[in-house]
């Protein structure tokens, strides 16, 4: 979803899956490297922590704060500045559902009722 609005996208990751490096090829993402350095966050709009690292989890939430960057931690929403909702697309609607956090998977099966229908 972040793409198609425009948004250019910065990894930071040991190892890209094959899709994401299928993507890197293309132009499509842009691989930063293998370790988090704080500068990385300079001129960013937002960051998406998404590791199994707790503490690094946490270093690019106060590093992003400093910034003023919103940020996501992927499944720790008390860290989060903002979250995602679940999104159906079926052009031109867009439904988005959204627990604010408290019951993803109660969402994520709302979201999968209403692609059903």
């Amino acid at each position: 979803m972040l793409q198609r609005v425009g948004a250019e996208i910065r990894i930071v990751a040991q190892s890209l899956s094959p899709e994401l490096e299928q993507q890197r090829q293309q132009g499509r993402v842009l691989w930063l490297g293998k370790t988090f350095d704080p500068q990385q966050l300079d001129d960013v709009f937002l960051a998406i922590a998404a590791t199994d690292d707790n503490a690094l989890n946490a270093a690019v939430v106060a590093e992003a704060d400093k910034r003023r960057v919103l940020a996501n931690v992927v499944d720790d929403q008390p860290r989060c500045s903002f979250i995602f909702p679940s999104i159906i697309d079926r052009s031109p609607l867009v439904v988005a559902v959204s627990s604010s956090g408290q019951a993803p998977v109660l969402a994520r099966l709302l979201r999968e009722k209403l692609e059903a229908l």
